[in-house]
C-alpha cells in the first residue's frame, strides 16, 4: 500500500511540473507576440492613393454570326454591285463568322459592304466601343495591298458613309483599336474602337471590302469577321487609404 501511495505521489508531482512548464511556455509565447504587435509600424491615415480602374460593362448589341438559318443575320444587309459578297463561314472565334473568300487576279475593284443595323451609341460616360474579332493576312493586305478592308460610319442608315474609323493597313488606326502592329497572319484578334465622338447618335457600321488583286501579280486574301457589337465600359476612381492603427489598444 505504501509503495502504491509513493508512486502516485511521484506521478502527481511530475504532472504538476510539466503543466507549469507548458503554462510558462504559453505565457512567454504570448508576451513575444504582444511585443511584436507593439513594434509594428504606425501608418499615417492621411496618406491616400487614388487609382483609376475600368471594368467591362454590358453589350448594347452583339452579333456572333453563328446562325445559318438566315444570312446576313436579321437587321443586317449587304451592298454589292460586282458579285462579290460576304458569306457565312464556320471558322469563327468560335463558331460561325462572316467571311470574304480570296479573289484571284485580275479581279480588281470588286466591292461589297456588310451593313450593320442602326445602333444607338451610349453616352460618353459609358465609354462606348465598337468591338469585333478579325483574322486575315498582314503579309498580303498591309505589305502588298492586295485588298482593302475598312470600317465606315453612316448616320443615315447606310445611304452615305461619312467616316472611316478603321483600316487594316493603317498602323495608327490598328494600334488605337488595341491590336498590335504588325499583327500576325491568320490569327484571331479582338479589336475595340472608341465611339465617344458618336455618343448619343444612331449609327450604322459598314464593313467594306475591295479587291486589288493583280497588284504586283498577286491574288487577294480572305478576311474573317466575328463577334461584332457595342460594348459599354465603366470607369471609376478607387481610393486606397492607409489605416492609422493603435496597437496599444488592441
Amino acid at each position: 500500500m505504501r509503495i502504491f501511495t509513493f508512486s502516485l505521489a511521484l506521478i502527481l508531482t511530475a504532472s504538476i511540473g510539466f503543466s507549469q512548464q507548458v503554462l510558462q511556455s504559453s505565457i512567454a509565447t504570448k508576451a513575444k507576440i504582444n511585443e511584436q504587435a507593439l513594434t509594428m509600424p504606425n501608418y499615417e491615415k492621411t496618406k491616400q492613393t487614388t487609382a483609376n480602374f475600368r471594368a467591362p460593362g454590358d453589350y448594347s448589341y452583339f452579333e456572333t454570326f453563328d446562325t445559318t438559318a438566315t444570312y446576313p443575320p436579321a437587321g443586317w444587309d449587304t451592298i454589292t454591285t460586282t458579285g462579290l459578297n460576304w458569306q457565312h463561314g464556320t471558322n469563327g472565334n468560335p463558331g460561325g463568322d462572316a467571311m470574304i473568300s480570296y479573289s484571284q487576279a485580275p479581279e480588281t475593284n470588286r466591292q461589297v459592304i456588310l451593313v450593320s443595323p442602326k445602333w444607338l451609341i451610349p453616352t460618353p460616360t459609358q465609354n462606348p466601343r465598337l468591338v469585333f474579332d478579325f483574322s486575315t493576312s498582314y503579309y498580303w493586305l498591309a505589305t502588298f495591298n492586295t485588298d482593302d478592308v475598312r470600317i465606315m460610319v453612316s448616320t443615315d442608315g447606310g445611304t452615305t458613309w461619312t467616316d472611316t474609323i478603321w483600316k487594316e493597313d493603317d498602323q495608327t488606326m490598328v494600334e488605337a483599336s488595341l491590336v498590335p502592329w504588325p499583327y500576325d497572319n491568320f490569327v484571331w484578334y479582338s479589336a475595340a474602337i472608341d465611339l465617344s465622338s458618336y455618343a448619343g447618335d444612331s449609327i450604322t457600321f459598314g464593313f467594306y471590302y475591295k479587291t486589288n488583286p493583280g497588284v504586283g501579280g498577286h491574288d487577294g486574301v480572305s478576311f474573317y469577321l466575328d463577334n461584332v457589337g457595342i460594348l459599354e465600359e465603366y470607369s471609376d476612381n478607387l481610393i486606397l487609404e492607409k489605416s492609422n492603427i493603435d496597437y496599444d489598444k488592441l
